[in-house]
């Protein structure tokens, strides 16, 4: 493809997403509850029309036809009902990738010959916004880092529920053809499993809570106690980060002066901590097992509603591989890796066990027929 067609076709693309984020932000700053963040949408909505008219300019002095672009409304109520069902943090999430793709975009456009210098100073200027809402993105999903990590143990237990109580249901029915018998038998397996999850994020949870507050209490301790030799270490983490020798130092000074930053510095850089996110026990082991029942649930939807069982496997295995779908891709979403490639992996998984489980009752039955 030449540079040429790359340009217009970047330049499409582009104009598409800003369309979208501004119908995105719009909606968004409007259930913001916080006023100081729906400003900041509001600003960015401003920028982004901004962004919008320079493309639509620099399209038509190419003669291409926009008035067939517009936003995808379906994409757009599926980040609002992500929004409304796990926060604002997977949406900011959502957009710093985005925000990472057209700051590439960008920085190569800048590159082609065939672009006027006035075309590149715009799309410069419209590089270092992008730069600038990555920042920001960046600095709202540390207010929602804890919150979102979280969602990511309540959709593997979520997985892990909907893998487990379909290859026990399916296995059940390898010797049993009474759907509602299939039905409870699952739902029993899939509540003292949650009971079990419970119990194990709760005291892993207070567990590592424990440790994490006994280091924090001995870094305070050790900082008070010999703050020269701390303010040293600090320094040579600084300089380790990429800062001059100069700043590290002032930095250093600064820590020594406020033992609180020392203490915070020291806690991230020896032991990974951050007195901010020890976590809430109870609230991990609630929504995990929660999550847990509910993915419990879904498979045993067509044995409880008295569906003969041949026909309750197929429609079990059709809604659970859907669940574990969407779970692949959020899942995918929040660990910033490939999207198919981790639905793939989960839905293979849940199919490959289910089968295993059904195939080893089969065989059970099979032995136990032939020992009578």
């Amino acid at each position: 493809m030449s540079k040429n067609s790359i340009e217009i076709q970047y330049a499409l693309d582009s104009l598409t997403m800003e369309i979208w984020v501004v119908e995105l932000f719009s909606n968004l700053a409007k259930r913001i509850k916080n006023e100081e963040r729906s400003q900041t949408l509001q600003h960015f909505v401003e920028e982004e029309k901004g962004h919008c008219d320079f493309w639509l300019k620099f399209l038509k002095k190419r003669n291409i036809e926009t008035k067939h672009i517009g936003y995808s409304n379906l994409k757009l109520q599926l980040y609002l009902l992500l929004a409304r069902i796990f926060g604002f943090g997977l949406v900011y999430k959502l957009m710093e990738r985005n925000e990472r793709v057209a700051i590439k975009r960008f920085s190569e456009m800048l590159t082609f010959d065939n672009i006027t210098d006035i075309e590149k100073k715009g799309i410069q200027n419209l590089l270092e916004d992008e730069l600038k809402h990555e920042e920001q993105f960046e600095e709202y999903e540390k207010l929602y880092k804890f919150y979102i990590n979280r969602v990511q143990t309540i959709l593997t237990q979520l997985s892990g529920g909907l893998v487990s109580v379909l290859s026990i249901s399916i296995g059940v029915t390898g010797v049993s053809q009474d759907p509602i018998a299939v039905g409870i038998t699952g739902l029993i397996v899939g509540l003292s499993s949650s009971v079990n999850t419970f119990t194990l994020f709760y005291f892993l949870a207070r567990t590592q809570r424990y440790v994490k507050e006994k280091i924090l209490g001995r870094v305070k301790v050790a900082v008070n106690i010999a703050p020269d030799v701390y303010a040293e270490r600090v320094s040579g983490y600084m300089i380790e980060n990429g800062f001059s020798a100069e700043t590290s130092s002032r930095i250093a000074d600064e820590a020594k002066r406020d033992p609180s930053i020392m203490e915070r510095i020291i806690a991230d850089e020896e032991y990974g901590i951050k007195p901010e996110a020890l976590g809430d026990p109870y609230g991990t082991a609630f929504y995990s097992s929660i999550f847990r029942v509910f993915g419990s649930i879904i498979p045993l939807t067509p044995y409880f509603l008295g569906v003969p069982v041949m026909s309750a496997i197929p429609l079990s295995v059709v809604l659970t591989l859907l669940m574990l779908a969407v779970v692949g891709v959020l899942v995918a979403l929040f660990a910033e890796i490939d999207v198919k490639e981790k639905v793939i992996d989960l839905t293979m998984s849940g199919f490959l066990l289910a089968t295993l489980t059904f195939i080893i009752s089969k065989l059970a039955v099979q032995l136990k027929t032939s020992l009578l």
